[in-house]
C-alpha cells in the first residue's frame, strides 16, 4: 500500500515536465498531443482525458484537476481500480503554496513555502531534508525530488 500515493505523485510531475515552458491557456487537443503515449494508473492518458468535460485549461493546476477529476470517474465506473487520492491531492496542494515563485528554488526557501504540509504524518521538512539534491529546477522537478525521497523514507521505515 505504501507505493500507491507515490504512484499518484509519479503522474503529476510526469504531467508537469511534459508541458514545461508551453504557454496557457492550453487546449484539450494539445493536451492529447503533448501526453501521448503515457498512462495513468495503466489507462491510457488518452482515455483519462476524453473524460475531461472542459476544452481549454488555464494553468498546470487546472490540468491536474480535470485529470484527477476524470480519474476518479473512470474509479467510480469502476473502468479503474480505487484507490488512494491523497497523493494527488497533496501534490496539488504542493504546487498551489509555490505557484508564482521563481526557481530554482533551495530547500530552505522549499520549506517556507510549504511549512505545515505532511505526508501521511511525516513533517514535509522532514521529506525536504531527504531530498538528494539541494535546489530543485521546476515544480515537475520538486514533485520528482520529493517522491525519490519519500521512497527513499519508506525504505528506511519512516514512512508507513
Amino acid at each position: 500500500m505504501g507505493t500507491m500515493p507515490r504512484r499518484a505523485l509519479g503522474w503529476t510531475a510526469e504531467v508537469l515536465k511534459r508541458l514545461h515552458g508551453i504557454n496557457y491557456p492550453i487546449t484539450k487537443d494539445t493536451l492529447r498531443e503533448k501526453l501521448a503515449g503515457m498512462s495513468i494508473r495503466g489507462v491510457p492518458v488518452e482515455r483519462v482525458i476524453d473524460e475531461i468535460e472542459v476544452d481549454k485549461f488555464d494553468t498546470p493546476r487546472d490540468v491536474l484537476h480535470y485529470i484527477a477529476e476524470a480519474v476518479h470517474k473512470l474509479e467510480e465506473r469502476g473502468e479503474i481500480p480505487t484507490e488512494t487520492r491523497k497523493g494527488i491531492r497533496w501534490a496539488a496542494e504542493v504546487l498551489k503554496r509555490i505557484h508564482g515563485e521563481h526557481f530554482p528554488m533551495d530547500k530552505q526557501k522549499l520549506k517556507e513555502k510549504l511549512a505545515g504540509l505532511y505526508w501521511r504524518g511525516v513533517p514535509i521538512e522532514k521529506v525536504i531534508d531527504a531530498m538528494e539534491v539541494e535546489q530543485v529546477e521546476s515544480p515537475a522537478d520538486l514533485l520528482h525530488q520529493l517522491s525519490i525521497a519519500i521512497k527513499k523514507l519508506e525504505e528506511q521505515g519512516e514512512v508507513a
